[in-house]
């Protein structure tokens, strides 16, 4: 049986801080039948450190590549895992591999050199 495989790396694309950041998840196909925007925003992930708010796919009426917003707990790191077999398709193809990584919270901020 054909599985599915992530493409690449996810991609952090904005975590400054900011109450959300997103990243593009994306597969190594557009599988066929209609994954249902709920299923990765409330299932897929396993997240410590925040949680999954919004997941949209990138283009309409597709399934390979989605954007997904995390809101963090904190200024702390935020590890993201979508685990192997949690997305499966109409036909019955799963998500081979897991595809862990942690998004780094913001670097703290330090004292100009001289400041007492």
């Amino acid at each position: 049986m054909r599985r599915l495989r992530p493409h690449g790396p996810l991609r952090n694309r904005s975590w400054r801080g900011a109450k959300l950041f997103s990243f593009e998840l994306r597969f190594s196909e557009n599988f066929p039948g209609r994954l249902r925007y709920k299923m990765p925003r409330d299932e897929a992930f396993q997240v410590t450190g925040g949680t999954v708010r919004v997941a949209k796919r990138v283009a309409r009426g597709q399934n390979q590549r989605w954007t997904i917003s995390v809101r963090p707990h904190s200024s702390g790191d935020v590890t993201v895992t979508l685990p192997a077999g949690s997305v499966v398709t109409d036909a019955g193809h799963s998500l081979a591999n897991p595809v862990p990584f942690t998004v780094p919270g913001p670097a703290p901020e330090t004292a100009p050199s001289g400041a007492a």
